[in-house]
């Protein structure tokens, strides 16, 4: 749907580093992409990190362009489980192996007359075969505040990957509406905002042939049967390496884009890069999400 085609990534050897009780594997991706008519290409940094475990084993995690996982490994031996971390994390595919419902319990609730907090963690416990059992520790908060002086409220849902803010016009629940969004905020994500959202530029600043800018993108939306807008960020960052290949920009919105510009300075190459990099963010957005 977002006619995004990712080519054959490149990637550098593994490097592994041993040390006193814990281990570390580095790699980097480099990804092609073509999202319509826009050529870019996007990294993929990965890591594992392991440490003995007191009952046998290690402890292990990883990072990918894909998310954050963990492992509890079998294997004692730092150097070959930091690897085995690795290797079975970046050849994971989309599909999530726990079929199980995880075991979910509230960690902190707070609320007053004009603001709340709620705070809920889980843990989910899948196991792959040959010693790996993959875990993830997941969750969410919900925080929500009444603007002073007006009738609005402010809220924001985050978990460990994705942060939207949103507002509430009408919120007839006071402070019970962080409750009233525990389920609503499970599934949103900035892709939700990006499939169709209004960005405006809020900050924009360029120092030593480097460029910054940031975006709110909006979108009006119902959430919970509330009526609210959307709000998530994207930034944007240009630098020139070599006059002739342009100005080297990067897109950070749900995903994480570089693209290449034609511009006069720094501060024109991120105003030039903004409506590539919103189209990058929605066609992104199309492709992840339903209709």
């Amino acid at each position: 749907m977002g006619n995004i085609v990712h080519g054959e990534p490149a990637c550098a050897e593994p490097n592994t580093q041993v040390f006193d009780g814990y281990c570390q594997t580095d790699r980097r991706c480099e990804v092609p992409l073509m999202v319509g008519a826009i050529d870019a290409f996007t990294y993929d940094d990965q890591q594992s990190h392991c440490t003995a475990s007191s009952d046998g084993g290690m402890d292990c995690t990883c990072t990918t362009a894909i998310g954050y996982t963990s492992y509890h490994l079998a294997e004692n031996d730092l150097e070959a489980g930091c690897e085995q971390a690795l290797a079975v994390c970046a050849a994971a595919d989309d599909a999530s192996p726990f079929t199980e419902s995880p075991s979910c319990a509230p960690s902190d609730q707070a609320r007053a007359e004009d603001s709340c907090l709620m705070d809920t963690s889980c843990i989910y416990s899948a196991d792959l075969g040959d010693g790996v059992t993959q875990t993830a520790a997941a969750g969410y908060i919900i925080n929500c505040g009444k603007d002073a002086g007006g009738s609005a409220w402010g809220c924001g849902c985050w978990d460990n990957w994705n942060n939207v803010h949103f507002e509430i016009l009408n919120n007839a629940s006071g402070s019970g509406i962080c409750a009233s969004l525990a389920e609503p905020c499970k599934s949103l994500h900035p892709e939700t905002v990006f499939r169709d959202a209004t960005c405006s530029q809020v900050h924009r600043t360029a120092s030593r042939g480097v460029c910054y800018s940031e975006l709110d993108c909006q979108r009006p939306s119902s959430l919970g049967g509330l009526d609210v807008v959307l709000h998530t960020p994207l930034n944007i960052s240009c630098k020139q390496e070599d006059p002739a290949l342009g100005w080297q920009c990067e897109c950070s919105a749900a995903d994480h884009h570089v693209i290449t510009v034609d511009a006069e300075d720094a501060l024109d190459a991120c105003d030039t890069a903004a409506a590539p990099c919103q189209e990058l963010a929605r066609r992104s957005a199309i492709s992840a999400t339903p209709e």
